[in-house]
């Protein structure tokens, strides 16, 4: 096999669905209070934008970016993830995700995906309705009652689910979670304290959230046993770099 077919295979087997463990998490538990700054106006708590340059090995090899824009009473929330692996220059993997999502005060309202998977397409959206969110795509689904979470992370609403909606696959994940206690967390111009959460279940990893709520780190560890770890650009600092 040669060396640029070798690490094809191995990015395509083991980053690829690694992705998908990283975008299927984002819940925590009922232990840490929800700030009514994340559910009711993530404006207020992350401003117009957040952003995590993602890491594998320490090395970077993506972005994921959140974006908030108001509407009228909703807000309109933006995810844009991408990454490249690479070996000497060619692309041996990419994926690119986007969704839109509009939020008002009693919840999710509507959210559209798309997503490319080197080179694989799919689309999925949700959409509520009066006593159920309907979920079109590849795996379609009416989820009785109109409280629905979807693993984008940034809205810890989340952390009083058993079971959020996979913006990946479509699908509803069962989840659980273990609180590991507060953490020094590195972020871009210094640290600051954030709890870490233990994920367990049918998809595992590690992600941190400070004490206002916000989303401040994520880490995994690849099949090929490479740390794979989201290293926030615009957290605000509690206590700045030395250098």
């Amino acid at each position: 096999m040669t060396g640029y077919k070798y690490f094809r295979h191995l990015y395509s087997g083991s980053i690829g669905l690694q992705v998908l463990f990283l975008f299927s998490m984002a819940v925590l538990t009922k232990d840490v209070v929800a700030s009514p700054e994340v559910a009711g106006d993530p404006l207020g708590l992350y401003g117009q934008s957040h952003e995590f340059s993602v890491l594998r090995d320490g090395i970077p090899v993506g972005r994921h970016l959140l974006l908030f824009e108001r509407e009228g009473d909703a807000v309109r929330v933006q995810n844009v993830f991408n990454i490249e692996v690479s070996f000497l220059g060619i692309s041996l993997y990419r994926f690119d995700y986007r969704s839109r999502a509009l939020w008002a005060a009693d919840g999710l309202q509507a959210i559209d995906i798309t997503i490319n998977d080197d080179g694989t397409n799919s689309e999925i959206s949700g959409r509520r309705e009066t006593t159920a969110f309907r979920i079109s795509g590849e795996n379609m689904a009416t989820v009785e009652g109109t409280e629905i979470y979807p693993t984008n992370h940034w809205n810890s609403g989340a952390l009083s689910q058993s079971r959020l909606f996979n913006t990946l696959t479509g699908k509803m994940n069962n989840v659980t979670i273990i609180n590991a206690g507060e953490e020094t967390v590195a972020v871009r111009g210094g640290t600051v304290r954030a709890t870490r959460y233990v994920y367990d279940g049918e998809l595992k990893l590690d992600s941190w959230y400070d004490r206002r709520g916000r989303w401040v780190k994520m880490a995994f560890k690849a099949k090929d046993n490479s740390d794979m770890v989201y290293f926030c650009e615009t957290c605000p600092v509690e206590v700045g770099s030395s250098e």
